[in-house]
């Protein structure tokens, strides 16, 4: 009669089955071991056939692998569940998913022995979130990231893209299409600048920073605003060339200093060659200058009509008139009245050129008078604005005792 035979599990290894969907060519394998022997404790030796079944609780077959050749010594065999090399295909890691029990049938000889539970070893418990290495968060992974890359949500999926925390790599480029800024920086410390760009190779003939708005919505292409006694933009040049340039139109909201100013246009007389500057007529006043030709009539009076809004805008009127082609006196015969003025000429028909000035009066001048004179404060005083203009030392300029950072570059270029 043949004898009843009972194995003993040893050892059944969890080994490598997560990694069949992350590289193809690791196939799925069961690391098994265990002892046989009759119902009479005698354990078996030599060459058995097997037959190997991975089943779900109700006998659902999951996977199988059957007529395999195991030599077996005194009672011991060990075997690769999956293995190629036995005929075996590989074990699908798909198997196990949500399956909360699975189980191994084994026939040894045609004869079938217990079957023992699937359980899983203390490290497939730590990767138990991780049973599919291709997801994160249930989420699909749509690639691998190169070196300085990262994983990052674009709303549907996990793509790689560069790493942009803690950092910038260098040349960088983006697009921003959403409605939140593109580029923030918040700079929290009571000294340093938030952001400095430096162009070093002075053969480098490109800007060191480029603004641009190019959307017909684009309502400013750089806005900053500067707080307290700071300045909002501070620019500085050592050498010839504009500390600022601008190409159009500019707007500005407030009061505007300088040190000189010109006009500058390619000069009428040889455009393609040379440039002509002209000075800008200057006042400690906020002075506006109307002017024109008019002729007398036959009584020698003329009366000069000025834009509608002249008294709105204006006060204090200055007149000036002068008389061509013949000796004559001419007067101020009315003065301003309903945005007009009249002259008289001792000699009639008589062509006067005449101007007026009138001092601004709207509400933004009345608040925001020209303060003519003022005292340096004490950081600024024994120092020029302009050093150039009085041949004194560079230390004495403004700018390198604010900025003594730039203090060496200026000296070169001043020796320059």
């Amino acid at each position: 009669m043949k004898k009843k035979l009972v194995g003993i599990l040893i050892c059944l290894c969890f080994v490598l089955l997560t990694a069949v969907k992350v590289n193809a060519q690791l196939p799925g394998i069961i690391n098994f071991q265990a002892k046989i022997a009759d119902n009479n404790g005698i354990p078996l030796n030599g060459l058995h056939t097997f037959n190997f079944s991975i089943i779900e609780q109700n006998s659902n077959i999951l996977w199988s692998a059957n007529n395999i050749q195991i030599m077996i010594e005194n009672g011991l065999y060990s075997v690769k569940l999956g293995d190629a090399a036995l005929g075996m295909e590989p074990i699908p890691s798909s198997i196990f998913d949500g399956n909360d029990e699975t189980f191994l049938r084994i026939f040894v000889d045609g004869e079938q022995l217990s079957d023992q539970q699937i359980l899983p070893t203390g490290y497939a418990f730590k990767s138990e979130k991780s049973d599919d290495t291709h997801k994160i968060a249930g989420n699909p992974v749509s690639g691998t990231p190169n070196t300085n890359q990262v994983l990052k949500w674009n709303g549907s999926q996990w793509e790689p893209g560069t790493d942009e925390v803690g950092g910038l790599t260098l040349p960088y480029s983006g697009t921003n299409s959403t409605s939140s800024d593109a580029f923030n920086i918040t700079h929290t410390s009571s000294s340093g600048s938030c952001a400095e760009f430096v162009t070093t190779n002075s053969s480098n003939g490109g800007e060191t920073v480029y603004i641009r708005g190019s959307g017909h919505s684009a309502a400013v292409a750089l806005y900053v605003h500067g707080w307290g006694n700071t300045y909002a933009i501070y620019a500085v040049t050592g050498g010839g060339t504009y500390a600022g340039y601008f190409s159009g139109d500019v707007g500005v909201s407030g009061t505007l200093s300088k040190g000189a100013g010109s006009f500058m246009i390619d000069h009428p007389l040889d455009p393609e060659n040379k440039y002509l500057y002209h000075s800008f007529v200057e006042s400690p006043d906020m002075m506006n200058v109307y002017n024109g030709n008019i002729i007398t009539d036959e009584n020698g009076f003329a009366t000069i009509q000025l834009p509608e809004y002249f008294e709105a805008l204006n006060k204090d009127f200055r007149y000036q008139l002068t008389c061509f082609g013949v000796f004559t006196q001419a007067i101020v015969y009315e003065k301003l009245n309903n945005n007009s003025f009249t002259i008289k000429t001792e000699v009639p028909n008589v062509e006067v050129s005449w101007q007026i000035t009138g001092i601004r009066k709207d509400p933004y001048a009345e608040q925001n008078r020209i303060q003519v004179e003022v005292e340096k404060s004490e950081e600024e005083k024994g120092h020029y604005l302009h050093y150039k203009e009085y041949e004194q030392p560079i230390e004495k300029s403004i700018e390198a005792v604010k900025h003594p950072e730039i203090l060496e570059e200026l000296k070169e270029n001043n020796k320059k």
